[in-house]
Order: C-alpha cells, then structure tokens, then sequence
C-alpha cells in the first residue's frame, strides 16, 4: 500500500478551532431564521449512527421536522469554516469522512424517512485536504436525498460503498433510488447553474467536481434513466497530487 507523510499536522489544532467557531456560526445563523433548536439537534447533539434510526414521520422515535432552509443553512456555515483552511493535508480514514458528512445530513435524512445503507471495504488512509471531500460527500448525500424526495419511491434508499478500485486510489459511490437522470442531462449535470430542480441552483455539483480534479481525482455520473436512481463516484488518490 502506498504510504504518504501526514503533513502539516502542526495546524491540527487549527482545524478543531475553527470547528468551534464554525458551531458559533451555526446557532447565530439558526437564531436569525428563529430555529436554533434545529441546528443544535443537528450539530451539537453526539450522534451514534443516526441513520441506522430510520423511524417513520409522526412516530414517537421520529426526530421533529424542521424547515429545509435551517438545515441548509447550518451545513453550508460549517462547509464555510471548513474552507477557512484551504492547503492542509491530512492523513484520515475514508470510512471516518463518509460517516462524517452523514452525520451533518443526519437531519434531512431521518426527518425524510430515508434508509442508508454503507458497505465499506477495508481501504488504505488518504492524505487529503479534509475539508473539499467533507464538502463534496455531503453535497453527493443531500443531492440524493432530495432525488428521494421528488420520486414516488415507498421505500426511500441511499447505499454508500467505499472500496479501493486500485492501489493508490480510493472511491466512494453514492446509490439512491430516486427519480433518476434522463440521459441527455449526464454530460451536462455537472456544468455550473445546471439543475433540474424546480428550487435547485446547480452549484453544488459543479463545485463538487471542481474539488475533486483540484484533489487530483474525479467524479463522475450514471444513471439508467428516469424512475431508475442514480448512482455518484468520487474516487480519489491516496497521496495528493504534487503541484
């Protein structure tokens, strides 16, 4: 397996910092919307495999539904404190990331009824900048969510598979049965302000695949059409890129 030096583990401690403030963030901004309570349920409270919790709406194990527009909220300020410190490399687990960026889309995913399946294969640790594949995995994860949510699926599912394609890269899939892609739109989904969402802004994707060439590695779309799901892979490479 390939090995990679963990640098720049001096600013560590930086990143936990900013984390911290980003939580500041996360309740001034819930309280300007008047929900404070929904981005303390979603940041704050410890969480042990909230996804694995998968209760229906109005059941007394079914966690409160709050507006989308908080939620969205709350996760973009974390994103944003993530970005504060671009250029880092750490060496992380693949498997820590994933459950990491569903723990920040756990909200969306109980309020929604949505069931997540994870097979993870055993995988080397990636030397990443932390932040742009937090970013780009819960964008694959609320862009699946909301594929639930517009489709008539009864059973609303989300698989995430990590696996090693070869052995200097790591790829993570994101499977959703949704409403699926119509195949004239896969070369354009990840073109910048392309969507297909009657309130989507097609930034999300873009950037998502903006981040992963700038890891050194790509993301890519497919889908057997409309009704049928869609399947996003991230693969990316074990050390980073030299520039």
């Amino acid at each position: 397996q390939a090995q990679c030096p963990n640098t720049f583990n001096s600013l560590v401690a930086l990143n936990v910092l900013l984390w911290t403030v980003g939580l500041v963030a996360l309740f001034l901004i819930a309280y300007r919307v008047g929900r404070s309570e929904a981005v303390a349920w979603l940041a704050l409270t410890p969480i042990d495999h909230p996804w694995a919790d998968t209760a229906p709406q109005g059941s007394a194990a079914a966690p409160p539904t709050y507006p989308a527009s908080a939620l969205d909220l709350a996760i973009i300020a974390m994103q944003q404190t993530y970005a504060k410190v671009s250029g880092v490399h750490e060496t992380v687990s693949p498997a820590q990331l994933v459950e990491d960026a569903l723990q920040l889309n756990a909200g969306c995913l109980r309020r929604d009824g949505i069931e997540i399946l994870c097979r993870f294969a055993e995988v080397p640790m990636i030397t990443v900048e932390k932040h742009k594949v937090l970013q780009i995995l819960v964008n694959l994860i609320r862009n699946a969510q909301h594929a639930l949510v517009e489709s008539e699926q009864a059973a609303k599912r989300i698989e995430i598979h990590l696996d090693a394609p070869s052995s200097d890269r790591v790829r993570v899939e994101v499977i959703d049965n949704g409403v699926g892609i119509a195949q004239e739109n896969l070369t354009r989904i990840f073109q910048h302000g392309f969507t297909t969402r009657k309130n989507g802004h097609g930034f999300g994707l873009h950037s998502g695949a903006l981040a992963s060439k700038e890891l050194g590695g790509h993301l890519s779309v497919a889908s057997a059409g409309p009704g049928l799901g869609a399947s996003f892979a991230l693969d990316l490479p074990i050390c980073p890129p030299k520039s």
